[in-house]
C-alpha cells in the first residue's frame, strides 16, 4: 500500500469498467459494419474480413471483450462508485446490448454467454452486499 510502486488492483479493476463503459457507449452503434443488408451472414459478405480491423479498433475490442471480467474483480465494497458500476450495466444492457453482440459477432465470439457470466457473478455479490448494507442501516 506505502510502496511508491504499489497500487490498488481493486481500484484499478473498477476504472478499467468504467473507462469500458464510456470507450462502448462513444463508439457501439446499430450496423456499426455499414452492411447493406441483414440478410447475409458475415462470410457472405464480400472483404468483411479484411475491414474489421477498421470496424473495431483494438481498444474497442478490448473494451468489448474484457469489461466483465474487469467488473468482475472490481469488488465494490471497497469501491466507492459501486451503485454508479450498477447504473452503467443498467444502461449498457438496455442500450447497447445489441451493438455488443454485433460487435462481438464480427470478431468471431461465439460464446457471449461466458463474458456475460462475469457481469452475472458481480451483479449476485453486489446484490447480496447492497441486501446486507440496507439491513445495517
Amino acid at each position: 500500500q506505502g510502496h511508491p510502486w504499489s497500487f490498488n488492483v481493486n481500484l484499478q479493476c473498477c476504472l478499467l469498467t468504467q473507462q469500458c463503459f464510456t470507450f462502448m457507449e462513444k463508439h457501439l452503434r446499430f450496423n456499426i459494419a455499414g452492411l447493406h443488408s441483414s440478410f447475409l451472414y458475415n462470410y457472405q459478405v464480400h472483404r468483411l474480413r479484411q475491414t474489421i480491423p477498421n470496424i473495431v479498433p483494438a481498444p474497442l475490442r478490448y473494451a468489448s471483450l474484457y469489461w466483465a471480467k474487469h467488473l468482475f474483480h472490481c469488488d465494490s465494497a471497497q469501491d466507492r462508485s459501486e451503485p454508479k458500476l450498477v447504473d452503467r450495466l443498467n444502461e449498457f444492457l438496455k442500450t447497447r446490448l445489441l451493438y455488443w453482440l454485433e460487435v462481438l459477432s464480427l470478431l468471431k465470439i461465439t460464446n457471449p454467454d461466458v463474458i456475460l457470466h462475469d457481469a452475472s457473478r458481480w451483479t449476485s455479490l453486489v446484490g447480496i452486499m447492497l441486501l446486507a448494507a440496507a439491513s445495517i442501516s
